[in-house]
């Protein structure tokens, strides 16, 4: 499985969950991306209450893993080196 993708494909990327353009993902921006996702491809299975107990709990958590200073915040430099280290270990459950 190869996930390596481009900065320029990074950035693009996560310029479209940095809706307000600030230079951050925060964890509502973050949240709007996982209900449109999940309602988009789950809206018959699951009612907005479960989505958003779901979603609340995993974008803090996510986000949480990627901000590396704390500050609750992602800056692009915090979600190249989560993508970063994701690729890695990726490649090393392929060898």
């Amino acid at each position: 499985m190869s996930i390596a993708r481009s900065e320029q494909e990074l950035k693009e990327n996560f310029a479209k969950i940095d809706v307000n353009g600030d230079g951050k993902i925060t964890v509502d921006e973050f949240r709007a991306l996982l209900v449109s996702g999940i309602r988009e491809d789950y809206s018959e299975a699951v009612s907005d209450v479960s989505i958003s107990d779901i979603v609340d709990k995993y974008a803090k958590q996510q986000l949480a893993s990627m901000d590396a200073d704390g500050n609750n915040e992602v800056s692009f430099k915090e979600y190249k080196s989560a993508y970063d280290k994701a690729a890695a270990e990726a490649a090393d459950e392929d060898e």
